[in-house]
């Protein structure tokens, strides 16, 4: 199914390729817990400090550009009575909570070292560990609380500060996700909608 494929095509943040190596830079504590139990902490997107983690690409959605095919007046009124009002859009992400690994692709950073250094308290990033980017992603794996092991599906990408990239990426995939959605006769526009606001 095309639009399923393009549901799961996330090249356009993380390019072509991937990194060889990749870092988390963390405290002496949290190394140890990291190889010994050899899992990382993934933290909620809302307990994030930065209050446009995991909201800035849906409220892009409010420039979208209104000559694209087949998301007409009715699409756009159910997609903003979501995205305008903050109460909406928290209870969204509540429904769909994701999970964030911070990693670094520079394993020898000045900036993380002089920003996040010990004397930090808050963060308190004393070292780092390399992993192998490609072995790392394959045996990744989900455990729950109660201590089960169970697989999941894992999205990775560079993280986009530019505003202007940002919007351009949002309006590509909208675009090309949403021509495919429109396509599946089995899908009623809610279900559309859904699976628009879940790739964003």
């Amino acid at each position: 199914n095309r639009w399923i494929k393009q549901f799961n095509d996330y090249t356009s943040i993380r390019g072509k390729s991937i990194p060889v190596q990749i870092c988390p830079y963390t405290k002496f504590e949290s190394l140890k817990s990291i190889i010994i139990n050899k899992c990382f902490w993934a933290t909620k997107i809302q307990e994030f400090k930065d209050p446009n983690e995991g909201v800035a690409s849906l409220k892009a959605l409010k420039n979208i550009d209104d000559n694209f095919d087949n998301f007409d007046s009715n699409t756009k009124a159910k997609i903003s009575n979501i995205i305008s009002y903050d109460h909406n859009l928290k209870e969204y992400i509540n429904r769909f909570p994701g999970y964030v690994v911070c990693f670094s692709t520079d394993i020898n950073s000045t900036y993380m070292k002089t920003n996040f250094n010990s004397n930090d308290t808050s963060y308190g990033r004393e070292c780092s560990i390399v992993f192998d980017t490609q072995k790392l992603l394959n045996s990744l794996s989900i455990v729950t609380k109660n201590n089960k092991i169970r697989k999941g599906i894992f999205k990775y990408g560079n993280i986009i500060y530019d505003k202007s990239r940002q919007n351009a990426i949002v309006n590509s995939e909208i675009q090309n996700l949403w021509n495919y959605l429109y396509q599946d006769p089995t899908m009623n526009i809610d279900d559309r909608i859904e699976y628009l606001l879940r790739k964003v």
